[in-house]
């Protein structure tokens, strides 16, 4: 991932849905953030154990997941309730390595620290992320 890349707000990665389907990885944008912070409530630390257990609720995940995808043309109709049918329960590893991957790209998390405090895993080919 480059910096210019981060800078200019392309697309980093993508996320595969369950029947297929493959939406491109945004870094969030400071206007993501606010939206973000509304339903999180105020976070001065993004890598803090009280946010990182706030990331484990799956509205949250969804919400981010969201939040990241939504400005590719092929989630155009997509809300963030609509983003947890695109998934089955046994996708969450998946997804979850995704939602690193956001924070990561989005400069909320250290490259080398993962939302769970582990060492951040590669994106894999489930998600077909870079």
């Amino acid at each position: 991932m480059s910096t210019l890349q981060v800078m200019l707000g392309e697309a980093q990665g993508e996320l595969k849905t369950t029947d297929g389907r493959a939406f491109k990885l945004f870094p969030l944008k400071l206007s993501d953030l606010a939206k973000l912070q509304t339903k999180l409530g105020p976070t001065s630390q993004w890598d803090s154990a009280e946010t990182r257990e706030k990331l484990q609720d799956i509205e949250v995940l969804c919400f981010i997941l969201w939040l990241s995808i939504r400005r590719d043309p092929a989630a155009k109709e997509l809300t963030p309730e609509g983003v947890a049918d695109l998934f089955e329960l046994t996708d969450t590893p998946q997804l979850r390595t995704a939602l690193e991957h956001i924070m990561t790209i989005s400069g909320l998390a250290p490259k080398a620290t993962a939302v769970n405090g582990a060492a951040a895993p590669s994106t894999g080919p489930g998600s077909g992320s870079t």
